[in-house]
């Protein structure tokens, strides 16, 4: 209701200049944060253009610096433009920050003989893991895995996980691992594994972790997998992908409090 069609067809090259300029501007400093925070460039990058828009608050304050004498009525109908352009096209910048991330993923995983630095993993010369078992995703859950199996079976673990800085967790333990995501068939046939027995999956989004689950059943056949399910309605889903195992941590939660509950009250 704020936008006049007419001034900004009128106005159309500023509006447009603006518009690149918060775009660019959003899209590059979201970036540098995330090169900072040793996240990779492309990942930065797709966030960026996924939230580069001028959000519909943006309206408020607007109306309240007009009332204040800060922006004149020029100003106040160049800030509402840019706006409604951003949020008209943030559909789009969403569908291209996708892209953006699903080549780099691509390419990552095509890139398997040139780890990152860090990564002590070169597939061609590594001693193959018989019977591995791969751990998809290495935050607190991933981690609370392995430490339960580090004794029996160390040297059968071999992590995965896209973001470099949980791996470095996994080099403490002095488990191998690989980054990269597992959602891609290419990373998986070039790990070093003669065979997998289990595979596990703790990534906490049903999405992602349903394409893991898919790829593994279809890359590495007559392996078991089991996976984490955050939300107790997408277990049947993560079931649906091919999952043999779904811990459902809704369940396991009311479970535990139960039991909790049940000891309090001397009922244990």
């Amino acid at each position: 209701m704020y936008g006049d069609p007419g001034w900004t067809l009128d106005n159309l090259p500023v509006v447009i200049f603006l518009v690149l300029m918060v775009l660019l501007g959003k899209s590059l400093l979201i970036t540098l944060i995330t090169v900072v925070l040793r996240f990779r460039w492309s990942h930065g990058l797709a966030t960026g253009l996924t939230i580069s828009q001028i959000g519909e608050f943006s309206f408020v304050l607007a109306g309240v610096a007009v009332s204040a004498g800060i922006l004149d009525l020029t100003q106040f109908r160049l800030l509402i433009s840019v706006t409604i352009v951003t949020i008209i096209g943030t559909p789009y910048l969403i569908t291209l920050g996708g892209a953006i991330h699903h080549k780099a993923s691509h390419k990552i995983a095509l890139r398997m003989k040139k780890p990152e630095k860090g990564v002590p993993l070169e597939p061609e010369t590594a001693t193959a893991i018989e019977k591995a078992i791969v751990i998809i995703g290495f935050g607190p859950a991933g981690q609370r895995i392995a430490e339960s199996l580090l004794d029996a079976y160390k040297e059968r673990l071999f992590i995965i996980d896209i973001n470099p800085k949980n791996l470095e967790q996994a080099k403490t333990y002095g488990l191998r691992y690989q980054v990269g995501d597992a959602s891609y068939s290419e990373l998986l046939e070039h790990l070093p594994l003669r065979s997998t027995q289990v595979v596990v999956v703790t990534v906490p989004d049903q999405i992602s972790a349903s394409r893991i689950i898919h790829t593994c059943k279809a890359t590495l056949p007559g392996t078991l997998v089991v996976s984490r399910c955050r939300h107790h309605i997408y277990s049947g889903f993560l079931y649906m992908a091919g999952a043999d195992k779904v811990i459902d941590e809704e369940d396991q939660i009311g479970q535990a409090i139960a039991s909790e509950c049940l000891k309090m009250l001397g009922a244990q």
